[in-house]
């Protein structure tokens, strides 16, 4: 979905669920380039598109919650920083469209 949304611009995405399985990425112009683990930023050097998202690089320092630091903060925070758009409580607390549906069924 990602690179979709990213046709002529640039997509960012961070998720978690209660089981701390987690991503934070980015796509430009249609296509994946870069999507880790938050909680372990150290093994981020490997990554070849790291470079093209700068802020990321800039923040990975507080992603290591063996030292203290919240992770999920920190990848809400590198958004924020990227794209310049604040995730306020307001813009929590705004209604927002949504599409709900069953698994399809397997005959």
């Amino acid at each position: 979905m990602l690179p979709r949304l990213s046709v002529g611009a640039r997509a960012y995405s961070v998720y978690w669920n209660v089981n701390a399985n987690n991503r934070i990425g980015f796509a430009a112009d249609g296509e994946m380039l870069l999507m880790v683990d938050a909680m372990y930023s150290e093994e981020w050097t490997h990554e070849p598109n790291l470079a093209r998202w700068p802020e990321l690089m800039a923040m990975a320092p507080h992603f290591r919650w063996r030292k203290g630091k919240s992770w999920r903060a920190a990848a809400l925070a590198t958004i924020e920083l990227t794209t310049g758009a604040r995730l306020s409580q307001e813009w929590l607390d705004q209604e927002r469209p949504y599409l709900t549906c069953q698994d399809p069924v397997v005959d």
